[in-house]
């Protein structure tokens, strides 16, 4: 079985790694010879290796709920969540447990060095994932993410 992760996030082109992901759930069935589905469509677990913050300033959001157990380390968070019709915001250290909810975008801050976390997802729920810009909007990541590109 390939132990290499899933995922790996960096900061720009040449950046340094700040994120690794294992798909566990995925790894599990291709190690029992079972068909594995997409984690972007159901239920999973996956491994995270936090080596930094969010590199960018926007906060984000995650089409499915969740729950991000602390296996060592922490973070820092900025939360987002629309209450009443307005947005507020919060900042929340996150040290046993995360909950992600769908309505809800956040970014990590600041990362205890070597943070592992284990993250529990639901059932994809939402239009998708991507950025709260600063007219309190949903910008798709892949519009979000090509309009940085071009500014650079």
């Amino acid at each position: 079985m390939d132990l290499k992760p899933d995922l790996v996030l960096k900061y720009g082109a040449n950046g340094g790694r700040y994120l690794a992901r294992w798909n566990l759930k995925h790894k599990v069935k291709l190690l029992l010879g079972l068909p594995s589905t997409s984690y972007h469509t159901s239920c999973s677990m996956l491994l995270h290796h936090i080596e930094g913050n969010d590199p960018d300033s926007a906060l984000h959001n995650h089409p499915w709920p969740a729950v991000a157990v602390i296996l060592w380390g922490g973070y820092y968070q900025r939360v987002a969540c629309k209450e009443e019709g307005q947005w507020v915001f919060r900042q929340e250290k996150v040290s046993w447990f995360n909950v992600l909810r769908v309505n809800e975008y956040h970014r990590i801050v600041w990362v205890r060095s070597n943070t592992w976390t284990i993250t529990f997802t639901g059932k994809l729920l939402s239009r998708g994932w991507g950025f709260l810009n600063y007219l309190g909007q949903h910008v798709d990541h892949k519009d979000y993410l090509h309009t940085k590109e071009d500014d650079q």
